[in-house]
C-alpha cells in the first residue's frame, strides 16, 4: 500500500493550501504573483510535515512586456 505525501503551502506564515508537490505549489505562487500589486512582496514556504522543503520571497509579476 502506497500513501502519497501531502505538502502544505504557506504564505506569510498562514497555510494557503495542501498541494501534491513543488510543481503544484509553483503554479499557485505564479498565479498569486500575477494578482499582487506592484512592489508587493510575500514570503512563502512549502512544508512536508515539520520540514521546510522550499522557501523564498514572492514579488508581484511585472506583467507582459510591450513589443513594438
Amino acid at each position: 500500500m502506497t500513501t502519497s505525501k501531502r505538502y502544505c503551502l504557506y504564505v506569510d506564515g498562514a497555510m494557503v493550501r495542501r498541494v501534491s508537490g513543488i510543481g503544484q505549489a509553483h503554479e499557485i505562487l505564479l498565479r498569486l504573483g500575477d494578482s499582487m500589486r506592484p512592489g508587493e512582496c510575500r514570503k512563502y514556504q512549502v512544508r512536508l510535515g515539520d520540514n521546510v522543503v522550499w522557501e523564498g520571497e514572492l514579488e508581484a509579476s511585472s506583467g507582459p512586456e510591450e513589443v513594438n
